[in-house]
C-alpha cells in the first residue's frame, strides 16, 4: 500500500513538473515558438504528440521517483532534483536554439522539430533522474 501511494505521488510531481514547467514557460516569453505554417493541423498535430507522449512520459518518471521514495528516501529526493536539473537543461538549450527554432520555414520541419524537443525533454528529464537517484544512493533490499 505504501508503495502504491508513494508511486501515485510521484507521479503527481512528474504531472506538475510537466504542466509547470509548460506555464513558466508560457508565462515568461523566453522559449522560442515554433512556427505553425499548418495553423490548427499543426497544433493538434503537436497536442496529440504532447499528450500521448510527454505527459505519460512525465507521469512514468514521476512514478518511478514514488518508487524509489517508497524504497530509499535520500534517493528519491536526489532523483526528484536531477529530474528538475534535467528539464532546466532543456529550457536553456531551447532558449540557446531559439533564432534556429523560430526559423524552420516548413511545416513538416517545424512539427519535426517541436516532436523532437518533445523528446530531448523526456530523455534528459529521465537521465537526470537517474543520474540523480545514483547520486543519493542505492535503493534498500
Amino acid at each position: 500500500m505504501k508503495t502504491a501511494i508513494c508511486m501515485a505521488l510521484g507521479a503527481l510531481f512528474g504531472l506538475g513538473l510537466c504542466l509547470g514547467t509548460i506555464q513558466i514557460l508560457n508565462a515568461s516569453e523566453v522559449s522560442p515558438h515554433f512556427p505553425a505554417y499548418g495553423g490548427d493541423e499543426d497544433f493538434a498535430i503537436r497536442f496529440n504528440w504532447f499528450v500521448l507522449m510527454v505527459v505519460p512520459g512525465f507521469l512514468f518518471i514521476g512514478g518511478w521517483i514514488g518508487l524509489r521514495l517508497a524504497r530509499y528516501f535520500k534517493s528519491a529526493v536526489w532523483a526528484a532534483v536531477g529530474a528538475m536539473c534535467g528539464t532546466l537543461a532543456f529550457v536553456v538549450a531551447l532558449v540557446l536554439l531559439k533564432p534556429v527554432i523560430e526559423s524552420l520555414s516548413t511545416q513538416d520541419s517545424a512539427n519535426r522539430g517541436a516532436v523532437l524537443s518533445y523528446l530531448a525533454w523526456l530523455a534528459l528529464a529521465a537521465l537526470g533522474g537517474y543520474f540523480g537517484a545514483r547520486l543519493g544512493g542505492p535503493t534498500k533490499t
